[in-house]
């Protein structure tokens, strides 16, 4: 029997020739490089149930290093392979079922937006590597430009103090949006967007794991068939700042 490097990287090749361009080559419409992260050997890639399976098995084409899959927010590798249970943990790692820690590093890919308190995250290469666990991890929002997708998932940790989540989004389609906020602690939200940007904070405690799931509804507008429907920024900051 086949090593499973042997499976992913041939049905790879499988996906790359019978689909062609993956979606978010399409969305972004800016990502052309090879997905190539120098993942070191043992590398854990972070993903989420809904990631496009073609860039999914791209990245773990071109980065021989990584080892196991990661999913947070509940669900399943897209590609179909083995994975990972995973959500954002305290202490720099991410946690899986039975309170075990897949330690790092952990990759990311170009549908995941990320943020590492005092650590500079190059949000402009296609895939990202850390060597713990970020303070920060959106799916469905893309690094790159900025563009979110219908819906995803939120997960920040903070430390000794307590933090905040500053997100401004605005819709980029000329119609107004509706997104739903629906978090852990304290947060649950129903925002009206426009062209202009609002301005959404999350709390997140000292010592806690905040968890959001967000949704955006509204009149969409398709661009390769692709809803084109709200583009953001957010910052992590210290709430007694």
């Amino acid at each position: 029997m086949p090593p499973s490097g042997v499976i992913i990287t041939a049905s790879a090749i499988c996906l790359l020739v019978s689909i062609g361009v993956p979606r978010d080559y399409i969305q972004v419409g800016e990502r052309r490089a090879i997905p190539q992260a120098s993942a070191p050997t043992g590398s854990a890639l972070v993903t989420w149930a809904d990631a496009d399976p073609v860039t999914l098995m791209e990245i773990l084409f071109w980065n021989r290093g990584i080892s196991r899959v990661l999913v947070i927010g509940g669900g399943t590798a897209s590609d179909g392979y083995p994975s990972i249970d995973a959500e954002l943990g305290r202490g720099g790692a991410f946690v899986g079922s039975g309170q075990l820690r897949p330690a790092g590093p952990y990759v990311f890919g170009p549908d995941m937006l990320v943020v590492a308190s005092g650590v500079p995250v190059p949000q402009q290469s296609t895939v990202v590597t850390l060597t713990r666990a970020p303070s920060v991890v959106v799916t469905n929002w893309y690094r790159r430009t900025g563009y979110v997708g219908l819906g995803g998932s939120i997960d920040a940790v903070a430390d000794r103090r307590p933090m905040r989540i500053v997100i401004r989004l605005r819709a980029v389609d000329g119609t107004p949006k509706t997104v739903q906020f629906n978090c852990r602690h304290g947060y649950n939200e129903r925002v009206r967007l426009g062209s202009k940007p609002a301005r959404v904070t999350i709390p997140v405690l000292r010592h806690e794991v905040q968890e959001c799931r967000f949704a955006a509804s509204g009149s969409l507008r398709f661009k390769n068939g692709l809803p084109i429907v709200m583009k953001g920024r957010l910052t992590f900051e210290d709430s007694a700042r």
